[in-house]
């Protein structure tokens, strides 16, 4: 999703969400939460997987790093949930690839340890 934002391609961006994610707002408020933005640096912490009934579940922690466009930057630690209904249970179309279902993202202090609050973000 970094690409697309960096890109400032936001419907792409805002693709990558479940239709019924938990909190998205509509396209254009989505968008406009992007209008200061130069750019995101995104790192992943260690993802953790959870499978059942042809389901797959994913919780990924992660450190975002904006820009904005007046060149000062906030940081974020959260969660990123991600759902994909396993492809060979998938029996109608369209086919519905990954999708993020709900995240839990939250401004930390720019030289906070993020790699200590990233591990603890998905609990």
């Amino acid at each position: 999703m970094s690409i697309a934002v960096n890109r400032h391609e936001y419907l792409r961006a805002f693709s990558y969400w479940e239709p019924n994610a938990k909190g998205l707002p509509s396209f254009d408020q989505f968008q406009q939460g992007y209008a200061d933005t130069d750019s995101v640096q995104l790192e992943v912490g260690t993802v953790v997987t959870d499978a059942g009934a042809g389901q797959c579940y994913y919780q990924v922690p992660v450190t975002l790093v904006s820009t904005n466009t007046a060149n000062t930057t906030e940081t974020f630690v959260g969660c990123y949930d991600l759902h994909l209904a396993l492809p060979d249970a998938q029996a109608t179309q369209p086919y519905q690839g990954i999708g993020i279902s709900s995240a839990s993202v939250n401004k930390v202090a720019n030289n906070a340890d993020t790699a200590t609050l990233m591990a603890q973000a998905c609990q």
